[in-house]
This record gives structure tokens, sequence and C-alpha cells, in this order.
């Protein structure tokens, strides 16, 4: 934190000797000071802290007294003023240091650092008016266009992309400007990540970021395919009632295969897949593609703010809360062959459901034909009392406890190599394409094929014949974003369009257990509900079951509209009224309108089917 006093004592050069020992010892009661400014702070004793910061304001008054123009205490000050987050002071201090620097790399040194502090004003401006994306997200973005400005690092132009996602919600521009934001952050991310592995003495003759399809090439993974990729679309038609611009919502699936690769490891708390030769520097990203949280996995240097030999340090991503900015220091474990399927957001239910159980499906005629792999899983997969654990035990297979190793997640977690695998056998597919009628295929990120989709169906609902017998409504009470205003309003109009015949259910997530979540979606005629995880499952839904997703214009929110469509389940989409927060809203709404669709929809849906049908 006060690294750079430890370069200023450079700068005091040229007083008196005499001067010079009443002007340091000034200076080293500043850094004394600071430092039980900072301890006091951090152990709630603000009484204390800022009885030391007077005592720094009073060593800095008696110094620059004792000689005015030496550039050290001026910029002790402003490095003071940086970690207390007083911006305008520091900037003063900064301006003032450089007026007193000669030497062209010193002083090149200190624009770096007035520069910093530039940086600390505006990210702390942001942060304030962003209120963790409730509050203003339009100003917020231009605050992080000036961040991108002064360091076009990673994990800003994550941040951005992401503000660019709730934009799209009332600025389709922003789907575009989102995906080429991110993208950039990939590109810079490889930059910063090969630097980094030369500063450990790795020569990264070559290396790339690797999308899944490119895993195939010369040196790179083998692939044994498992399903080939097809130029065949599917989709969905929502009633044109809704007002969706994309009136049909079409797929198309690439490849499903098991990638092979050799001398791999696992790093951070998605378990990134990244080569370990001394020559190669490769990232394989899978199925999130540009939007892999890469920052918060891999260890990077800094090539957007170097020190004073102009040589890169390390980005401390955890900003302090990991030792040696989060680089693995205790010995790596290394495992002979395994099975991964760890991937981003893991302990997300969708994520979790449909693509880490979804790989681990894939995989399981190759670990029953090779007794020796181990499998790695979620350590969410461990506790006995989670759900991770309780849907793992409704699949139809089992695996020998001796033969998992499990991998933690969070925010405590190194980013850096966790685990190293000689023989990494990884199940993963081509990207899912939307296929927007007004522009080229997109590749879209976290979609699943449809064949692994309706495999997983299979897995988890018995071929046993689940009567249809209720409309499930889901609630969102109990969770942090999208709530839906007015839910009784809307739960009553859904009780009045449905026939008589059929219970009206609210599913909440948390109260039901995967057993009887499974039973309730299989025996569900209709399901409701707001985008979002529960809605995942639709997965055990018989096919022609009416889907209604209050959903978001971004394309980027297409998961369900994807599962829907290869679970043959007949889906509509009702926007929420739009608002900058787009997807991460705490709260979000219907309009009389659409609320008025909603029950359109479903009596359309209950008109083509005879009274007791099913029963």
């Amino acid at each position: 934190r006060f690294v750079v006093f430890a370069f200023l004592s450079l700068l005091a050069v040229g007083a008196s000797a005499a001067r010079e020992k009443d002007y340091d010892d000034y200076c080293e009661e500043m850094i004394q000071h600071a430092q039980l400014a900072s301890q006091a702070h951090n152990q709630g004793n603000e009484i204390e802290a800022n009885r030391q910061i007077l005592l720094v304001e009073k060593a800095y008054e008696r110094a620059i007294k004792a000689d005015p123009d030496s550039p050290q205490a001026y910029a002790h000050m402003a490095t003071f003023y940086h970690n207390a987050h007083k911006w305008e002071q520091a900037l003063k201090m900064w301006a003032e240091t450089i007026k007193r620097v000669d030497n062209p790399g010193m002083k090149e040194y200190m624009r770096s650092r007035e520069k910093h502090t530039m940086f600390g004003r505006i990210s702390m401006m942001r942060d304030e008016i962003y209120k963790q994306g409730q509050g203003n997200i339009i100003k917020a973005r231009e605050y992080v266009l000036e961040q991108v400005a002064l360091y076009d690092m990673p994990d800003i132009l994550f941040d951005l992309g992401t503000m660019e996602i709730m934009l799209s919600e009332i600025n389709t521009t922003m789907e575009e400007e989102s995906r080429r934001n991110f993208r950039l952050g990939h590109v810079k991310l490889i930059d910063a990540y090969t630097a980094g592995r030369k500063k450990l003495g790795n020569k990264c003759t070559h290396g790339a970021l690797r999308y899944p399809r490119e895993w195939d090439y010369e040196g790179g993974p083998t692939k044994e395919v498992l399903v080939k990729g097809s130029l065949a679309t599917y989709g969905v038609s929502p009633a044109q009632d809704a007002a969706v611009e994309d009136q049909v919502l079409l797929f198309r699936d690439g490849s499903v295969f098991i990638a092979h690769m050799h001398q791999v490891g696992l790093s951070g708390h998605d378990g990134v897949i990244v080569t370990r030769g001394k020559n190669n520097c490769s990232i394989y990203v899978s199925s999130a593609l540009y939007a892999e949280r890469l920052h918060l996995n891999v260890q990077i240097a800094t090539l957007w703010a170097r020190d004073m030999k102009g040589e890169p340090g390390w980005h401390d991503a955890n900003h302090g809360k990991l030792p040696e900015h989060g680089r693995t220091l205790t010995p790596i474990p290394k495992i002979s062959r395994a099975v991964s399927t760890i991937q981003i957001a893991t302990p997300s239910f969708y994520h979790l459901l449909v693509e880490t159980f979804g790989r681990l499906l894939l995989a399981q005629p190759l670990l029953e034909r090779d007794p020796t792999l181990k499998v790695i899983l979620p350590a969410l997969c461990k506790d006995t009392s989670s759900f991770a654990h309780k849907f793992l035990q409704l699949l139809p297979f089992k695996i020998d406890p001796k033969r998992i190793l499990y991998y933690r997640s969070g925010s405590d977690v190194n980013p850096d190599v966790r685990v190293e695998v000689e023989d990494l056998f990884y199940p993963a597919w081509d990207p899912v394409q939307l296929m927007p009628r007004d522009s080229l295929p997109l590749d879209a990120p976290g979609l699943v094929p449809r064949a692994v989709l309706t495999q997983l169906r299979h897995a988890f609902v018995s071929t046993a014949t689940h009567k249809r017998t209720r409309v499930l409504f889901i609630s969102r009470v109990t969770e942090t974003m999208r709530k839906l205003t007015d839910d009784a309003l809307l739960m009553d109009m859904v009780q009045e369009a449905i026939p008589s015949w059929l219970d009206f259910t609210l599913f909440d997530g948390g109260k039901h257990s995967p057993a009887e979540a499974v039973a309730l979606f299989a025996s569900a005629h209709a399901v409701i509900g707001v985008h979002g995880g529960a809605l995942s499952n639709i997965l055990f839904c018989q096919p022609g079951t009416a889907v209604i997703e209050l959903g978001f214009r971004s394309r980027h929110s297409r998961h369900y509209a994807s599962m829907a469509a290869a679970l043959d389940l007949a889906y509509s989409l009702v926007y929420v009224e739009p608002t900058e927060q787009g997807m991460a809203a705490a709260r979000v709404s219907l309009s009389s309108a659409s609320r008025a669709t909603v029950a359109t929809i479903l009596r359309r849906h209950f008109a083509q089917i005879p009274e007791h049908f099913e029963l």
C-alpha cells in the first residue's frame, strides 16, 4: 500500500546535510503516522485514526517548511491522500510533486501515480452512482468509459460489457457494443496473461485464447465427436400479442464432443483450462464464450501500468483480500487422468443443472469404459444437504466416491492454477447460435445444445407417463433480483384463465426438494415465471407444455427460449417493462396489456385441449 515510499528516498537529493536530516525525519514521521492511521481505521478506531491523520499533516507542514523544493514530502502526502480516498487533495499533491522532479524516469513514474489517483476518483464516483446495479446505469457507463480511457484493463472492459447488456433493454445498439467490449477484454487479457507467464520464466512461443470451435488445431486437444453439428435450425414462435420483435426465435447447434487435453491446469474458481507447458500459454474458454470472467481466474500482468523500470506488476483482482495477488502459494495437486465438469458459475442453478450435469452425462460412457478416470465435480455436490448433491442423486448412474475430486468456487479462491492434470477429458460443445432475422448468426454464451438437453430430461424424468394436472406459477418473493411487482394481480388473472380441472400451484424452489421439483414440472400443463434460475426446471416438462417467460428484450437472455425450443415446449415470451437495470433489476413489472397477454396465451393453449384430456 505504501510501496511508493520505497522509491521516494531518491527524490531528496540536493538538500544540505543538516537540513536533509530534519527533512528526512519529518518524511519518516509522515510514513509512520500514515501507517498507524491505516491500522486504526482497519480496527474500527476512528478517533485514533483521525488523530494520526492530523499528525501526518503536521509532519508534512514541518517537512515543506524545512525544504519546500524537495518532492519527497509532497509525494508522501499524495500517497496518503490517495489511500484515504481524498482524491482532489491527492491530485494536488501529485502536481506539486511532479513540478519538483527533474529526473525524466522519476517524473514519468510520478505521472503514472497521478493517473492511478485519477482512476481511483472515477472508480469511487462510478460505484456510488452504480449502486450495485440498481442505480443510474447510463451515468455509470460514462464513468467506466473514462476508466477505460485511463486503463484498458480486462476487468474494466468486462464491467463495461456487463453494463451494456443491462442497457440493451432500453437501447438495442448496446448489444453489439457489449459483445465488442467483452471480446476486447479477452484480447487484452491474453496479452496480459502471456506477459505474466513470461515473468515466471515461461517462453510462451505460442499461445492463444481459444473458444470451443478453435480447440481443434494442430498440437491441440483431440476431439471425440458425440453429435455432429448441423445447419438445420429449430425454434419457437412466441405469441404475437406479446409484441416480441423476434417473432420467431431460431437456434442452430454445433458439434457436441469430448476434448482430450494434455498437461493442463484448472485455474480460478471457474476451473478455466490453461496449458502448463513452458512454451504453450493457451487458455481454453468453454460455453461462456466472450462472457467468461477470465480476469477472476488467472494471473495477469499489469501491461497498462508499469513500475519505475517500465516493468509490469501483477494485477490484483481481489483487491488485497488474498496474499501475493492471489497466486497459489501451496504445492499444486497433480492428477494423472480426469474428467472435469467445472465451468463458469457452477453454484448457479441453471449452469449447474444443464451445463455441469450435462457434461457429466456426456462423460458417462467414458467413465464406464475407463475406471482409472477421476471425476472433478463442484464442491457444492459434496454437501449432502445441498440442492446440487440431491439433484446429482437423481441421475440414473452412480459414481464411486473414491473417484470424485471436489473443486471449490468462491471469491476467496485463488485466481491461479489449483490442480494440474496430465490427461484431461472435458465434455463440451460448439456454441449454440441464435439466428436473428436482422443479422448474421450470433454465438450465444451459456446456451446448451438440443442433444444434451433431451438426454438430461430423459435422465431426470422417469419413462413413466406423468399426468399433467397443474399450472405452475414461479414465485421470486425470496430472491434478491427480478421480483415481480403486482404478482398477486397476475396470479388472479392466471387462475381465471385456466380450466377448473387444473390445479394452480405456486412454486418456490427453496421450499421443494429436487425430487419434488422434477415431479411438479413433469406434471405441469403450463409454467409462468420471470426470467431466472427457477425456469431451468422446464427441463423436466413434457413436450407441448406451455411456458410463458416474463423476460427481456436482450438477446443475451435467450436461455429459456433455447431450452423450450430444444425440448419441444410451447414457448411464449412476454416482455417486462424496460428499465436501464435490465436483467439486473431488483424489481420488474408488467404493463396491464402484458398481463392480459399472459391470460390470452393460456386461454388459447387450453382451448386446444379437450376438457379432462389428461385425466
